[in-house]
């Protein structure tokens, strides 16, 4: 059996930013506050959520800070352990974000108000 090759999708994450960028602008006050369907999570957390993942993997190369770094207790139940460390970690970063990105006095809110920035920024 031949092995698989690599589906290579990292050209197109440029675009995916800028779509998501221009969806988040577009939304009026508000529409950030919106319940997703995921309990408890609202637009705006979805938002800061998907922040996390670029600033977070950013921020984890530049610190090294430990707590970023998932270690299993025991080798019983790994996945178990991997989803609530992974759990954890989305529900502290947008719990932090919540206290942060409030709509503005205009009633919209920039992707950058969340700190999103567009591709080239990280790039220059």
């Amino acid at each position: 059996m031949k092995p698989l090759e690599p589906v290579l999708t990292l050209h197109l994450f440029p675009e995916e930013g800028a779509a998501l960028l221009k969806l988040l602008a577009s939304l009026s006050a508000p529409k950030w506050d919106l319940q997703t369907v995921c309990s408890g999570w609202s637009v705006k957390d979805i938002a800061a959520h998907l922040l996390a993942d670029d600033l977070g993997r950013l921020a984890r190369g530049r610190d090294a800070y430990p707590r970023a770094a998932f270690a299993p207790s025991s080798p019983e139940n790994i996945e178990a352990q991997l989803l609530e460390f992974i759990n954890q970690q989305n529900e502290s970063w947008v719990a932090a974000q919540r206290k942060h990105a409030d709509p503005g006095a205009n009633g919209t809110q920039r992707s950058t108000d969340l700190g999103i920035m567009p591709h080239e920024e990280f790039s220059s």
